[in-house]
């Protein structure tokens, strides 16, 4: 796995710029290497998607991304992923990736809420580790892991992120629209803090997949946060036992 670089500058301010498949021009992920400063290039269309990894650093594919762009991005995250380089799809966007690895990746025709628990095999990942289990995701769909593939985290008995090399398949939504979250919230499926608490949880994993690819500045590190470290009140602890 890739370490989270740092340093005075991150890394990856001149080692190529971030391909995000997207149907939109905004979102978390999006709005995380905007606010970094990282170099980034938005593939909203099918014309022109190349299928070359030259210059590119990492790539994300997003849930919002219609299904002729899904098949136009996949040659070139088969050529990320045989080059090694950081390639994560979410969502409904698992299917594009989970060919690449020779997975099967099993749309739910009802998604919803479900808890998720990390896999012991996560505890050494650097993007799920950090993921607390025992929580409930919005999730699409279920995966078949291949041989060269590990399990990071299941619903029930299903897995749900697997992860080979540099290459993470992921069929947690980290991206659910709002007006979805409201309407679970009034069908009294989810509580009003739950739905913030489920754009948190998404944010937190799709900036830590951005870490994995670039890094954090000193000044990032490690509160996530630009500027100073925080510094305690007087007779006051920032880490309490």
């Amino acid at each position: 796995m890739s370490a989270v670089g740092v340093s005075g500058e991150a890394e990856g301010g001149d080692g190529g710029r971030i391909v995000v498949v997207t149907g939109r021009q905004e979102g978390v992920l999006l709005t995380v290497l905007a606010e970094r400063g990282r170099p980034t290039q938005v593939v909203s269309s099918a014309v022109g998607v190349t299928d070359s990894a030259d210059g590119v650093r990492g790539i994300a594919v997003l849930p919002d991304a219609a299904e002729d762009l899904l098949a136009a991005a996949g040659p070139l995250l088969r050529a990320c992923h045989e080059a090694e380089l950081p390639t994560i799809a979410v969502g409904t966007a698992a299917g594009a990736l989970a060919e690449v690895l020779g997975c099967a990746f099993d749309g739910s025709s009802e998604p919803g809420l479900t808890t998720v628990t990390v896999t012991e095999q996560a505890d050494e990942d650097p993007m799920m580790a950090p993921t607390p289990s025992g929580v409930a995701w919005v999730v699409r769909g279920s995966l078949r892991p291949s041989d060269g593939t590990t399990v990071l985290a299941t619903a029930g008995d299903d897995p749900v992120v697997v992860v080979s090399g540099e290459s993470y398949l992921v069929a947690l939504d980290p991206m659910v629209a709002d007006d979805e979250i409201d309407a679970m919230v009034q069908a009294e499926t989810l509580s009003a803090a739950g739905g913030s608490f489920l754009r948190a949880h998404g944010a937190a994993l799709l900036g830590r997949w951005v870490d994995l690819v670039v890094g954090r500045t000193e000044e990032e590190m490690p509160w996530g946060r630009r500027g100073p470290q925080p510094v305690a009140a007087p007779g006051l602890s920032l880490n309490p036992a």
